[in-house]
């Protein structure tokens, strides 16, 4: 953990609470340039801290905390945005130094004052406590990334053991402790998502399983021709429809010659935007995919998640949420298209 600054500040909060006070030095500012599923993580812990959080994130990641909200368990009437504040983040080393800016200026000048910092980047304590003097940060804490091998428990809850809180994530597959809310999407992006939905034949009254056959690494990758056989499988059944969303990366990696045939047999959505992926995730029935950021967010979201584990953890970095279940292969190509399906049938089950 971080030591305080000197300098002199009103008592810290207790991290345990679910009170929202907003006054200007109870603030959280939170700094994390890593992907969609790092950042969806973050906002778990961000809305357990709670307070008025600022977030500087790498493009789009940050204003997906912004757009969406969560209700606190003990407010059930009440909404609050994950971050209140987003800075976009871009770092780059200067002399062996990690430098943050934007438009040329200080740290302190675009950051401004927190009562709380929570930085995942820079990667040392030195720069980290340089950045809790420059915003007055009365606590600091530079936290991990990801554990050690040999940690027994989620990711979260290593964060939470580090700020001195209770444990966010149940033993098991990722399942929130009855802690965690489920995130809202706005009325206006869940709108926008159901016309993308409509333009590819998918209308409201008909349920569907969201499928995203991609992820950062393909070594974390199901391959995609199991996810067609999944798809066709679902929808020879005639009960569910299936939607393929891919992003960039995915748009990268296969081209054309791969997505286009996808595009002939299922609706395919290219989906550039996170807030839109947020409002298709909130309307599927059940969501399915690799070990990535929308099934982070899709768990989030309360929608029900099969997430496919090989490479990486589970135990570490399951996705977090009220109905989740792993598979875990000892590759990615071991895991069997029937062990899917019925993952996904207990899921539509529910």
């Amino acid at each position: 953990m971080g030591d305080a600054t000197d300098n002199a500040q009103p008592e810290d909060p207790t991290p345990d609470s679910w009170g929202r006070s907003f006054g200007p030095q109870s603030d959280v500012l939170a700094i994390h340039p890593g992907a969609v599923g790092d950042v969806v993580l973050l906002g778990h812990l961000l809305a357990r801290l709670g307070g008025r959080a600022a977030v500087v994130a790498k493009g789009q990641r940050g204003r997906l905390l912004r757009e969406l909200t969560f209700t606190p368990p003990d407010e059930p009437g009440a909404k609050y945005p994950l971050a209140e504040r987003v800075i976009d983040f871009d770092t780059w080393l200067m002399n062996g130094r990690v430098v943050l800016r934007s438009s040329g200026r200080r740290p302190e000048d675009f950051l401004g004052h927190c009562h709380r910092l929570i930085a995942f980047y820079p990667p040392t304590e030195t720069e980290v406590r340089r950045l809790a003097r420059a915003t007055q940060a009365h606590r600091h804490w530079l936290l991990p990334i990801r554990p050690d091998e040999d940690y027994p428990h989620h990711l979260l809850d290593l964060w939470a053991q580090k700020i001195d809180m209770k444990p966010l994530v149940a033993p098991h597959e990722g399942q929130a402790a009855g802690a965690l809310p489920v995130w809202q999407v706005p009325a206006e992006h869940q709108a926008s998502a159901r016309c993308a939905a409509a333009r590819l034949g998918l209308g409201e009254e008909r349920p569907f399983v969201l499928i995203h056959p991609g992820s950062g690494g393909r070594i974390k990758c199901w391959p995609l021709e199991n996810f067609v056989t999944l798809a066709r499988r679902l929808s020879d059944r005639g009960d569910v429809g299936v939607l393929f969303v891919v992003g960039e990366a995915e748009i990268d990696r296969w081209g054309e010659d791969a997505l286009g045939p996808l595009a002939e047999s299922f609706p395919l959505l290219r989906c550039g935007e996170l807030v839109q992926l947020a409002g298709l995730l909130a309307q599927a029935k059940a969501y399915t995919g690799n070990d990535s950021g929308p099934s982070h967010l899709a768990a989030a979201l309360g929608t029900p998640t099969l997430a496919l584990f090989g490479a990486t953890n589970p135990v570490h970095f399951a996705p977090v949420g009220r109905t989740v279940r792993v598979v875990q292969g000892e590759t990615m190509a071991a895991i069997e298209v029937e062990t899917v399906l019925a993952g996904l049938d207990a899921l539509l089950r529910l």
